[in-house]
């Protein structure tokens, strides 16, 4: 921050990352703002789902480096998941060789390693029960969380960082604070249809009315014309 003395305003993607930074005395608090990252969700309806047969279905995409991804994740599935979900996939877009090893021992594992197409990527999220984002430090508001949120996939995450910005329990997804709340969770999602429906139909609706890009956008569109609006009565 000590980089951009000048700056007109300073803005943080959630308020995680706000109250984290150190604030130099010379940022008053009137020129640092927190505005919501956000994403867009109006061409995904055009999109149809990935085709990855019947099933209960999990999965995350991101990049797979150690403060987001476990690789003991999998036999931790393999143990607790697979025998109370007999239908169990779990479904890992992203790169880690340790990861790509195990499908050759699960059969229910599926990796798809870097996908460069969006629309192909965004289609194997849409055909998802539910994001597994498992994560092991803190981060601000995460992408790989708003593009699942975008598509009505509940999330299930950590108490970490922006994270619970986005994920509101029960509304959206759930704040999982170790594995054995995973697996709550992920039950009560494959025995409960009507509970699962909701949830999907709640995570839309908190989307389009909170998370949209397009007030992301807004805001800062009016950051701007504030700005402009000071040079021209300066």
């Amino acid at each position: 921050v000590k980089s951009f003395p000048s700056c007109d305003y300073y803005i943080s993607v959630c308020q995680f990352l706000h109250n984290r930074t150190l604030w130099p005395s010379f940022i008053h608090s009137s020129r640092k703002l927190v505005i919501l990252n956000g994403v867009e969700n109006d061409y995904l309806s055009d999109i149809e789902p990935y085709d990855l047969g019947e099933g209960f279905k999990t999965g995350r995409c991101h990049r797979m480096v150690s403060g987001k991804f476990h690789v003991d994740s999998l036999p931790w599935m393999n143990r607790r998941i697979l025998p109370k979900i007999p239908s169990f996939q779990h479904i890992i877009i992203g790169s880690s060789e340790e990861a790509k090893s195990y499908c050759k021992k699960f059969s229910w594992l599926k990796y798809f390693g870097l996908i460069a197409d969006r629309q192909r990527k965004m289609s194997i999220i849409k055909s998802l029960d539910a994001y597994f984002y498992e994560t092991f430090s803190d981060e601000g508001a995460s992408i790989a969380i708003l593009e699942a949120l975008s598509l009505g996939i509940p999330v299930l995450t950590k108490p970490l960082g922006g994270c619970g910005e986005l994920v509101i329990e029960g509304v959206n997804g759930f704040i999982c604070k170790d594995r054995q709340i995973y697996q709550l969770r992920l039950e009560q999602l494959f025995y409960n249809k009507n509970f699962k429906e909701n949830i999907m139909k709640k995570c839309i609706e908190d989307f389009n009315n909170r998370l949209h890009v397009k007030y992301t956008a807004c805001k800062y569109i009016q950051l701007f014309e504030h700005i402009k609006s000071k040079e021209v009565n300066a």
